[in-house]
């Protein structure tokens, strides 16, 4: 965690110590439909059920509750990965969590997505109830923030029905990579570069600014499980 977020190990240690223990006081709703009956059951089971803090070795043991476990081991056939520095740069929590749910679909380039799923998805509650708030406020700053730092570029609709907004369409795509004109510990891109890859509509300075970013985030190691 020092090395994917440049701080300090005391200060690692410190935020993955606060993210353990608001984790441990998380549960999650697990929906289970049973045909039999007319209303849905379901199971509430938190993720983890117990955790070791070790603060000299700057390290948490974390133990997934039971009964989330049975999902857990399904991480591997049905889980989407993603480098860590796509996202470590990124200050909205939204834009994380956007970004988790397009990679899941970045082979197909379109996702439709229901807005109360999406508020779902967010854990909104009832923040932002009124749809310019939460363009604004969520919608807007997370896209700026994957298309500056992660793999991806995002556009994104609304879809109404009448004069209410429910649904909104993303349209995404893996950002061309970087070739290897560029040498692979230079720190500067040519100008003929930048020119070359420059999207519609960007100017020089927008485009150097981005591809530079890419160059970097090309640099750092480390994977995540979505």
């Amino acid at each position: 965690m020092a090395a994917a977020f440049e701080i300090p190990h005391k200060q690692a240690y410190e935020l993955l110590r606060t993210a353990t223990e608001r984790l441990y006081e998380r549960s999650v709703v697990i929906h289970t439909p049973d045909p039999t009956q007319s209303s849905k059951s379901y199971t509430l089971t938190r993720w983890v059920s117990t955790a070791k803090f070790m603060p000299d070795a700057g390290a948490v043991d974390v133990f997934f509750a039971p009964g989330i476990l049975p999902f857990i081991s399904q991480l591997k056939a049905r889980f989407s990965t993603y480098q860590l520095a796509y996202v470590a740069p990124m200050t909205s929590i939204y834009a994380v969590r956007i970004y988790e749910l397009l990679v899941q679909w970045r082979g197909c380039g379109h996702r439709h997505v229901e807005l109360g799923w999406l508020r779902e998805r967010l854990d909104l509650g009832t923040k932002y109830p009124n749809i310019r708030d939460l363009k604004a406020r969520v919608l807007q700053p997370a896209i700026e923030q994957i298309n500056a730092h992660s793999d991806l570029w995002v556009e994104y609709s609304q879809r109404k029905a009448g004069r209410r907004v429910v649904a909104f369409e993303f349209t995404f795509g893996l950002k061309a990579p970087l070739s290897a004109e560029p040498p692979a510990q230079s720190s500067k891109l040519t100008k003929a570069y930048i020119e070359q890859h420059a999207r519609p509509g960007e100017s020089w300075d927008d485009a150097a600014a981005r591809l530079h970013r890419a160059l970097d985030v090309g640099r750092e190691q480390g994977a995540l499980v979505d």
